[in-house]
């Protein structure tokens, strides 16, 4: 870890990269949060001629806490810069600590940029009013602002789509942070148009959040002051876009209760599974149960890097290739057996090749017999007997 020495000098004497480097190393780590060189430093870099460079400076403002001198400069870069990235970041930064635009500079801001698809500074300001305000007065402006979206066109471009989003997260966590600080209470949304925002609040999780708040105002001593737990790191190293993009996300998981993962898959050509699946007749290869859907299983995974080849899959029913993947069957090769698999009872069953529909049909009457025999196994000896004697019965009659 850099001293805060380091960092100064980096920020004051190095190249651009390691410059930016060492705000962006303050910015994620915190770095000398108490040391007035290193805020001087970062207060310097925020009013560098280099954009890249203000960027970062700006980012590494928010962590520095609610000194009146990051307040100041924050303000500076909002009303100042040329750079509308800078701006965005600035306006996100003060919301971060509890600073935000006035309620009718927001009207205003919204009434001038709604209809620009181009404007990303917006959405920036409802999102940063939206980590700040907390009065009624607030929330009433902000939904002004969604019922107003809702009765427009459908969102038509991207950057709409984020304002309807930023618009409705923001509304939902200043009632969240107002019902908690007691700025207001839920008598005071009695009207019918807010009755989405109370369904809303009515959530196991916005409920807890608004808890959370009533206990940190009622013994704050006890309680450090963290947000609204929806604060999502800014990154001038990524593309403004993937920076929009990100927010959006994360106002989108916020007001419609989504979850979003990345999910990794890989191509499989379904041609050779259908080809597969007709070869062994539709029937599972390990019990030799024709099902009206079979399902197509490579034995060396995918993700294992193995290849997505005839020799490579098995066509098993839904009940087998759900004990595969539970590992509770598993699969073994040698050339002497060809493939074998090993089925839950720990017996091996040898897996027939595919082409051959009198072997597919005898190993399925083979995997029958052995369940029936199972079965008959199991059940008690006035059973077997009765059963027996059916069965007598019946081949006599054949």
């Amino acid at each position: 870890m850099e001293r805060a020495d380091e960092l100064v000098q980096a920020v004051k004497c190095g190249t651009r990269e390691d410059c930016c480097r060492a705000l962006g190393a303050i910015a994620q780590r915190g770095l000398g949060r108490g040391a007035t060189e290193v805020l001087a430093a970062v207060l310097w870099a925020a009013e560098h001629e280099d954009p890249i460079v203000r960027e970062w400076a700006v980012v590494a403002l928010r962590t520095r806490g609610a000194d009146p001198r990051v307040v100041e400069m924050l303000w500076r870069r909002y009303n100042r810069d040329d750079r509308q990235n800078i701006r965005c970041y600035a306006i996100e930064s003060l919301g971060s600590l509890k600073q935000c635009l006035g309620l009718q500079d927001l009207r205003t801001l919204f009434d001038q940029s709604k209809d620009d698809p181009s404007n990303i500074l917006l959405p920036a300001a409802v999102r940063g009013f939206g980590e700040a305000a907390r009065s009624l007065e607030a929330l009433e402006l902000l939904h002004s602002l969604v019922t107003e979206l809702a009765r427009q066109e459908p969102a038509s471009s991207p950057t709409r789509s984020r304002l309807v989003a930023a618009c409705e997260a923001a509304q939902l966590r200043v009632a969240r942070t107002g019902l908690g600080a007691g700025a207001f209470r839920r008598a005071d949304l009695q009207d019918p148009s807010w009755q989405q925002l109370l369904a809303k609040l009515g959530e196991a999780r916005n409920q807890n959040a608004i808890r959370k708040k009533a206990a940190q105002r009622q013994q704050e001593t006890l309680f450090k002051e963290d947000g609204d737990g929806t604060d999502a790191q800014l990154d001038p190293s990524s593309p403004l876009k993937d920076n929009a993009q990100a927010r959006y996300i994360q106002d989108l998981c916020e007001w419609k209760d989504l979850q979003f993962a990345q999910v990794r898959t890989y191509t499989r050509d379904h041609k050779l599974a259908n080809a597969k699946k007709e070869a062994v007749g539709g029937r599972c290869q390990v019990c030799g149960e024709a099902q009206v859907a079979v399902d197509t299983h490579h034995m060396q995974l995918l993700s294992q890097g193995g290849p997505d080849t005839l020799d490579n899959l098995l066509v098993l029913c839904p009940n087998c290739h759900r004990d595969v993947h539970s590992k509770r069957m598993h699969f073994t090769f040698s050339q002497e057996n060809g493939v074998v698999a090993v089925t839950p009872d720990g017996a091996p069953v040898a897996i027939p090749q595919a082409g051959d529909p009198e072997a597919m049909v005898s190993h399925a009457n083979r995997r029958l017999a052995e369940r029936i025999a199972g079965d008959f196994l199991r059940l008690d000896s006035d059973t077997q007997t009765e059963l027996l004697e059916r069965l007598s019965k019946m081949v006599g009659e054949r």
